[in-house]
């Protein structure tokens, strides 16, 4: 090996031919193309899609970019729930009645009430 061979940290971890591109949000493998990062999520098993809630250093958290997948996150969340119960008045399935079928008995508070979890009182 001469010393113009690079360094097989520094290529693509797949294919071990060109210089890495791309960094999996899920896992941070490196690959250096579309085919690879297929290949690193086939063999792997990877979604590649990123974890919400991974563990980051306290001087990650105070960025504009950790902000901003937190705010993403909820967004998200807020969403998915808007999305649901859409589909359920579409469906004509009432959420209060399903649960009360279900002996669970539904109350919605606002942040600024505060109630008693054990006695289910104000």
């Amino acid at each position: 090996m001469s010393t113009t061979d690079p360094v097989l940290s520094d290529l693509c971890t797949i294919c071990h031919i060109q210089p890495p591109k791309y960094r999996c949000p899920r896992c941070s493998t490196r690959t250096c193309s579309l085919p690879c990062s297929r290949r690193h999520k086939l063999w792997s098993q990877c979604s590649g899609v990123r974890d919400p809630a991974a563990y980051l250093k306290r001087s990650e958290l105070a960025t504009e970019s950790a902000f901003d997948r937190d705010f993403n996150f909820i967004t998200g969340i807020e969403r998915t729930l808007e999305r649901a119960e859409r589909d359920a008045e579409n469906r004509g399935i009432s959420v209060q009645s399903g649960l009360s079928g279900r002996g669970v008995d539904l109350s919605v508070v606002g942040l600024d009430e505060e109630i008693d979890t054990s006695t289910g009182e104000e």
